[in-house]
């Protein structure tokens, strides 16, 4: 009979492979998500160019349209502002959202600030 001798060292265990870093992962996810978050707020301050820019209404108009969807995002985020607070809890995503409709109440008032200077 023949008997074949390992050596120890094939009995050795391979090194296991590097261990998921699970918190840089997160990070990098949260960052691509505030990136894409700014790139959203720029597409918003965009927007309220556009409308202001509109040709088939005066000024005046498009100063009270977006005036009106102003006032529109800043009643969304009291409203989302009370839910926080009867709720209770910390939500991140809502406070995040209330920001965000704040920012864009503000963007759009500065675009009419900024066009009416003009």
């Amino acid at each position: 009979m023949n008997y074949f001798i390992l050596s120890k060292s094939a009995y050795k265990h391979k090194p296991l492979d590097k261990a998921p870093d699970y918190l840089t992962e997160m990070r990098l996810q949260k960052n691509d998500e505030r990136n894409s978050n700014s790139s959203q707020s720029q597409y918003r301050g965009k927007k309220w160019d556009k409308m202001i820019n509109n040709n088939k209404n005066s000024l005046m108009e498009n100063v009270e349209n977006i005036k009106m969807k102003a006032e529109i995002l800043e009643k969304k985020a009291k409203m989302n502002e009370k839910l926080l607070q009867t709720k209770g809890e910390v939500n991140f995503e809502m406070q995040e959202n209330v920001s965000n409709l704040l920012i864009d109440a503000i963007k759009a008032k500065l675009t009419i600030l900024e066009n009416i200077n003009k």
